[in-house]
């Protein structure tokens, strides 16, 4: 299957930008390494850190006011959270690139975690889609 993509990338390139195709394969991988990225977060986020980042999406919040998502969440599936503290919780969301948690104890959320909400938007995923 390799060898078939190649073709089929260069093939692209040929048709739509011959006379410069680096470019084609700039955009080509522009366009697919978030798309990428963004499959593997959403395949292993969990519902809480989503509806987390929507609302740091909103504002800069202090970290006790995104630990509320975390505690709702641990409370509701304690089966799920008995082994999963808030520094992993919070320690994913960071791994991803989606939030930065100064050492301030304020929580902001990246120019990577805007661009995962709007995928998720485009792709029609909802946080309520996800378990915990």
């Amino acid at each position: 299957m390799h060898q078939e993509i190649e073709n089929n990338v260069r093939a692209a390139a040929q048709l739509n930008s011959p006379n410069d195709r680096e470019s084609f394969y700039v955009k080509l991988i522009a366009t697919g390494l978030p798309a990428c990225t963004y499959d593997v977060t959403w395949a292993y986020i969990f519902r809480s850190q989503i509806l987390a980042l929507m609302e740091i999406n909103r504002r800069v919040m202090p970290i006790a006011e995104v630990k509320v998502f975390y505690d709702k969440a641990a409370a509701e599936y304690a089966g799920t959270y008995v082994n999963y503290s808030f520094e992993q919780w919070m320690g994913f969301m960071k791994s991803q690139t989606l939030i930065i948690w100064h050492p301030t104890g304020m929580v902001e959320i990246t120019v990577q975690g805007r661009d995962f909400l709007r995928y998720l938007t485009h792709w029609g995923r909802y946080a309520d889609d996800r378990k915990f």
